[in-house]
């Protein structure tokens, strides 16, 4: 995995590649409670992100209160659908969303928002699903004063494995899950020394597709634990199905350290390698940031910050990996932020 950092460029626009528009977002409340939103099922689109919050501004991509990825399509839309929240008039859904390409690119749409004006009786145009009661995996219910009796069958629920977090001497730490063929993406979030809530992105915000010796694994290399410190985190994963499964208000104290020359994983490959230099353009609206396509490599991962400075392996603003290459280049492109003369990627 590659971070890069770019720091005091000035920059010339030279030309602007094909880029992807994500469809306009289209945001319905329902009575008595309840909203939805969605996007034109494109076939280009490999999944739909929302992140979203009543009635307080998202900063940037903050994770928000509703946080969920949406792989399938219900009639020719990708959709979130909550049932439970209530607005009244004039209360608003601040939002962001995002896409990732089939070609492995992603996209954003910042600072969103919709004011709840106009609202429709949920037995009218909402979505129904189309499998039987034996077909369906996941269900969204509000019980109000229901006794219940279940008497038929019991889906099956996918219980994440236990994480396995050590801690290095001189410094660094590693979190790692077993790589069941049943996971698809194994996503990190942490924190030193503070206690994250539900999920908030964190200072290390992380997915993880490929295993290493039989592990889906996050490492930083660069943080410093002393015995009392303590990493606040919580884990994602994402099934081949389609399913994503939380593992939420994870805790581990540092007590104990590993030698970093022992049991860190190791690179396949003890040859260096030197990574190219990046090239950045600038947009009227945006940046794109690129190497190029080079033998060997499969990841380009982008981490970004307008007018920050990093300090060791954040997150950042901007966090993608790009897996395909586009016109022999592997390329983070941004097209929502607006940069003046003097700022800083």
């Amino acid at each position: 995995m590659l971070s890069i950092i770019v720091v005091g460029l000035t920059l010339l626009i030279v030309s602007v590649y094909a880029q992807f528009d994500i469809p306009e977002p289209e945001v319905v409340f329902y009575e008595p409670r309840g909203f939805r939103v969605s996007i034109p099922a494109d076939p280009d689109i490999k999944l739909f992100a929302f992140h979203g919050r009543k009635n307080e501004q998202l900063q940037g991509t903050d994770a928000g209160t509703w946080n969920v990825d949406v792989t399938r399509a219900t009639d020719g839309k990708l959709v979130f659908e909550d049932s439970t929240t209530k607005f009244s008039r004039g209360d608003y859904l601040s939002y962001w969303v995002h896409v990732v390409l089939h070609s492995g690119q992603g996209y954003n749409r910042l600072d969103l928002r919709e004011e709840a004006k106009d609202f429709i009786p949920r037995t009218q145009n909402s979505f129904q699903s189309d499998w039987s009661s034996t077909e369906a995996t996941m269900l969204s219910i509000a019980v109000v004063g229901l006794t219940l009796l279940i008497a038929s069958s019991v889906y099956a629920q996918f219980d994440i494995p236990e994480p396995e977090v050590v801690f290095y001497e001189p410094r660094g730490f590693r979190v790692s899950i077993p790589a069941d063929p049943d996971i698809k993406l194994f996503a990190f979030h942490g924190r030193k020394n503070e206690q994250l809530q539900g999920t908030d992105a964190g200072t290390w915000n992380v997915d993880v597709t490929r295993a290493t010796d039989g592990k889906l694994v996050f490492e930083d290399s660069t943080t410093k634990f002393t015995r009392g410190d303590f990493l606040s985190y919580w884990i994602h994963v994402v099934l081949h199905s389609g399913q994503g499964y939380n593992r939420l208000d994870l805790r581990e104290e540092a007590k104990d350290f590993v030698p970093r020359t022992q049991n860190s994983f190791q690179s396949p490959s003890p040859i260096g390698y030197e990574v190219p230099t990046p090239e950045v353009k600038v947009f009227s609206r945006g940046f794109e940031v690129s190497i190029p396509e080079e033998e060997g490599i499969t990841l380009f991962a982008f981490h970004g910050q307008l007018n920050q400075p990093f300090t060791g392996l954040q997150a950042g603003q901007w966090a993608t990996d790009i897996t395909r290459p586009t016109e022999g280049r592997f390329r983070f492109t941004e097209r929502s932020t607006r940069l003046k003369p003097g700022d800083i990627l």
